[in-house]
């Protein structure tokens, strides 16, 4: 944080500054879109940032979420389309409903505003949170229990698989935002809600910061320094929690693990549930290091974590899509290159050319089914039958996604089981091209090969 935060106040200073931290996006970036609530601190950001995108010659739009809690909303969407229209900028507007699930209003709104912004990738977000903004979620989650990841508090660039999220004033104090705002004779809306000191966030800011500024001038800028080093600190320990994990998308190996100090089993488990999207309570870390590395080596633990299931198998750990049922009978007849993903299944089927041992062509009407009690197959004439629970095992299928395995079948009969391969009486005679069924199920590589049972 700058030691003369004030110089910001000035147009030419700040939008040279944003400017300068704009070298840091991705050189293919072409698009930006603007978080805009047409607060204060979103309308300082849509000035400067209409300047910078004609600078670099980048395309910009804005994006207005509508909780529709304030009586004001719709006021407030006529404000930020007029301020959009003045900059030519075009904006949508994605109006929503705030649905609580035990978070409280403020978690339910922000992850309405979240989802809102995912709808834009590829394209780069841009939000405006300043320093202010920092100081206060780093107490925020200090006081809620947080780890040495959450301390870390908000990023400037937060990347994921599909998006990029900047926020540039993140070094900024709002007081300087505002006299940027003042200078320009800029508009904006006041959100009669950040005088509710009901909501925690709003407390913070309305009591506890302006008692540190009083007590402790440098209190603030000492806050958004430590969560600086917290999030350095934390990018260190993901450093090591990655090179003790190993290839862990392929299964953690626990054998490895249990070479490991108790903290740094803690660290790997952290650093993977949330590579997965797992939000772990600190109990939740204690349970998997319960169950999933003391059980005996017969037991196949599971623990459900919201929206995913954590497993063990042979002496593995897997973090998996929660998945309960799956629709049956879909058509999935082969068609040359294609891969498909059969509605509301957790997975994506292909069909590989092969000159022996695939579906003889001439058999159509293929559906896919989950796996049924009782069956068997032979996989080559004159070889031996085996029942399903044998060939799982010799595939390394892990137990939790049988269940769940896709069973081509032509009426009544079992013709393949993708990754074990093709009844014998269905493969294409010898030296004419067929088809192999290959599924690879989501959250899940390959891990076919490992020893059996």
């Amino acid at each position: 944080m700058s030691a003369q935060p004030s110089k910001y106040a000035s147009p030419d200073v700040l939008r040279h500054y944003v400017l300068d931290r704009a070298r840091a996006l991705p050189e293919d970036c072409r698009s930006l879109v603007i978080g805009y609530s047409g607060g204060l601190d979103s309308s300082v950001l849509l000035d400067v940032m209409a300047w910078v995108a004609n600078q670099r010659s980048i395309h910009l739009s804005a994006i207005h979420v509508h909780h529709g809690l304030s009586p004001h909303a719709d006021a407030w969407v006529a404000h930020c389309e007029a301020q959009a229209s003045r900059y030519g900028l075009s904006i949508r507007i994605e109006k929503g409903e705030v649905r609580t699930r035990g978070e409280g209003i403020e978690a339910a709104a922000r992850q309405l505003r979240q989802s809102a912004f995912q709808s834009c990738a590829p394209a780069t977000i841009v939000l405006a949170h300043h320093s202010d903004d920092q100081a206060e979620t780093l107490l925020y989650r200090l006081v809620r229990g947080t780890g040495v990841r959450g301390a870390g508090a908000i990023a400037e660039w937060h990347r994921t698989h599909t998006q990029v999220i900047w926020r540039p004033l993140l070094e900024i104090p709002r007081s300087a935002l505002e006299g940027y705002a003042r200078a320009l004779g800029l508009s904006w809306i006041e959100d009669e809600s950040n005088q509710c000191d009901d909501f925690d966030r709003n407390y913070l800011r309305q009591h506890v910061l302006p008692a540190i500024d009083r007590r402790f001038p440098s209190g603030k800028r000492n806050l958004v320094r430590a969560a600086k080093q917290f999030s350095e600190a934390a990018a260190l320990l993901d450093e090591l929690a990655g090179a003790d994990a190993g290839p862990w998308q392929t299964g953690l190996n626990l054998s490895a693990l249990r070479q490991l100090s108790a903290a740094r089993q803690r660290n790997v488990l952290r650093y993977v549930l949330g590579e997965c999207g797992v939000q772990a309570a600190e109990k939740h870390i204690d349970l998997v290091l319960q169950q999933f590395l003391g059980a005996g080596e017969d037991r196949i633990p599971m623990l459900r974590l919201g929206e995913h299931a954590v497993h063990r198998y042979r002496d593995r750990l897997y973090i998996v899509p929660w998945v309960q049922s799956v629709p049956q009978g879909q058509d999935v007849s082969p068609a040359i290159g294609e891969a498909r993903r059969p509605v509301g299944w957790f997975g994506m089927l292909r069909w590989q050319p092969v000159p022996t041992g695939g579906i003889d062509p001439a058999h159509s009407g293929l559906r896919v089914y989950s796996r049924r009690q009782g069956l068997s197959m032979r996989l080559w004439a004159g070889g031996p039958t085996k029942q399903m629970k044998q060939l799982f095992q010799e595939a390394g299928i892990p137990p939790w996604l049988r269940e769940q395995w896709p069973m081509i079948f032509r009426g009544d009969e079992l013709v393949a089981i993708p990754g074990i391969g093709v009844a014998s009486q269905f493969q294409s005679a010898s030296g004419q091209v067929g088809w192999l069924p290959i599924w690879t199920p989501d959250g899940m590589a390959a891990v076919f090969g490992q020893s059996t049972d």
